[in-house]
């Protein structure tokens, strides 16, 4: 079979959760069926759509077609595909179960990607529906209520002060409704800026957004759900735990777990057990910690990692799902007490004063 034909160079933007997913299955199923890896990858990019997966599907076909390993190509690719993955095949390789690995790989990208979603999902429409309340409140602010200013003046209506509070926010609405979230995402962003520059700071970082009620902890139990998912994955394939933990704590997306896993590997190499490590170092709920030191001393690790895995999942699911039917109505609630409250009371007010004083007028 020729060689790929020759292809674009690829930016610094790395796949996607569903094209990293769809490219491991694709890999998983030749290496299962026997099949030669450089040919079946290059007939699949041939039959992908056109995008940045069958770009690195193609350079992946040639680096192996050059006599690469997976691993190595994999490497190659490191700004496209994720530093671990090349790791965890190698892993694979030297155990002797790459094809397992490889499947591994595949059910643990799918396994993120579907978290990741729920996250995103319960993040987005809360978000949604509070940008629509600031653009709402300064559509108000901005056509409405000057018109309503004008009125009150060529009348010369005597306010009362919930009118007047309105005027001034009225007349103020950049420096109440624009400015301080922007300021605020500002300072934000520029502190995550300088933080994200060292591993320290990330998990400094990590742990300001874990502090984020409900938020917070939704996406700390997400990211530990893909960290325990894949380490029990490695540690049923036979990877050894010291290698195992190394790769998860590569690819869990929280800093804090990056940061520590590096001390538990450490602990792992002294002859300390896992379960004493991670309570010691408190990378985990205590009680996940009792449950994996229970299962060390059991043989059962990678079933009870397993079960942990699922359990953080299912809580994943549970929290986003009150999200979803909590905070949304609470925040349509809030706009449309501010609104009747603030905006329409404070309006209707003045005219009903007006009203009164011109049928008054008529008699």
């Amino acid at each position: 079979m020729d060689s790929p034909q020759p292809v674009p160079e690829t930016t610094g933007r790395g796949l996607s959760g569903e094209d990293l997913a769809l490219l491991n299955e694709e890999i998983a199923a030749l290496a299962k069926a026997g099949l030669p890896l450089d040919q079946g990858l290059a007939s699949l990019a041939e039959e992908m759509r056109h995008g940045r997966i069958r770009t690195v599907t193609l350079k992946l076909a040639a680096d192996l077609q050059h006599g690469l390993s997976l691993p190595e190509a994999m490497a190659k690719q490191e700004g496209s595909i994720p530093r671990y993955y090349g790791r965890v095949v190698a892993a694979g390789i030297r155990t002797g179960n790459v094809g397992e690995v490889l499947a591994t790989l595949a059910t643990y990208g799918r396994s993120l990607a579907e978290i990741r979603w729920a996250v995103v999902s319960a993040i987005l429409y809360p978000s949604l529906l509070f940008v629509i309340s600031i653009g709402l409140m300064i559509f108000l602010c901005y056509f409405i209520m000057p018109q309503f200013e004008s009125i009150f003046e060529n009348f010369r209506i005597r306010l009362p002060a919930m009118t007047e509070a309105v005027l001034w926010v009225s007349r103020n609405w950049v420096w109440i409704f624009v400015v301080p979230p922007v300021s605020i995402l500002t300072f934000v962003l520029v502190w995550r800026t300088i933080l994200m520059r060292t591993d320290s700071g990330r998990a400094r970082w990590a742990g300001f957004v874990y502090g984020i009620p409900i938020l917070g902890t939704l996406i700390q139990r997400a990211r530990l759900a893909a960290f325990v998912d894949l380490l029990s994955l490695l540690v049923r394939r036979a990877v050894p735990l010291p290698e195992a933990f190394a790769l998860a704590g590569e690819a869990a997306a929280d800093p804090i777990m990056q940061v520590g896993s590096r001390l538990v590997i450490e602990d792992l190499k002294h002859g300390q057990a896992l379960g004493e490590s991670l309570a010691a170092r408190k990378l985990v709920p205590r009680s996940a910690a009792w449950m994996i030191a229970v299962a060390e001393r059991r043989g059962s690790l990678a079933d009870t990692l397993a079960n942990l895995a699922q359990m953080y999942r299912t809580s994943v699911q549970l929290r986003t799902r009150l999200i979803g039917a909590v905070l949304p109505p609470a925040l349509v609630l809030v706009v449309g007490v501010v609104v009747a409250i603030f905006f329409v009371f404070g309006v209707s007010a003045p005219m009903l004063s007006l009203l009164e004083a011109l049928s008054g007028g008529t008699r």
